[in-house]
């Protein structure tokens, strides 16, 4: 049988220069999701992978309760292959913009929904793009 690769590429920001919420990503079609971020020199913000399970979006932006269920997820970044705990996201603060490129690849198991977060804001902004195939 003849596999066929669906990819999709999205930008979630576009110098984002605050904190906010990227708008949700449906997920659930890919087995394989990246997100590829860039800030620039001397940008200071910290930024987290949001994920959710059910059926409908939730709103990223609201606080999580009983009828808005999302959490924060982990990643690994590709660049050491070290794990990123979901609470604690990527804290920016780099000398080069070198160290503000990076990629990251998602653990989407089971994921329907995905959006990215610029929660701490100081100095820069952040660009970011979410790369997904299912093959």
């Amino acid at each position: 049988m003849l596999r066929t690769t669906r990819q999709q590429e999205i930008q979630l920001f576009n110098a984002q220069a605050a904190t906010g919420v990227s708008s949700a990503v449906n997920v659930s079609d890919y087995r394989h999701v990246v997100v590829a971020v860039t800030a620039p020199l001397n940008a200071t913000l910290t930024f987290k992978f949001m994920g959710a399970v059910r059926s409908t979006s939730p709103t990223f932006s609201s606080a999580q309760s009983t009828t808005n269920v999302w959490d924060y997820v982990g990643v690994y970044d590709l660049n050491n292959n070290d794990p990123i705990v979901g609470d604690t996201g990527v804290a920016l603060n780099n000398d080069t913009a070198a160290n503000n490129t990076r990629q990251y690849l998602i653990n989407t198991d089971h994921l329907t929904w995905f959006a990215l977060e610029v929660s701490a804001y100081t100095y820069g902004s952040l660009s970011a793009w979410l790369m997904a195939s299912n093959d």
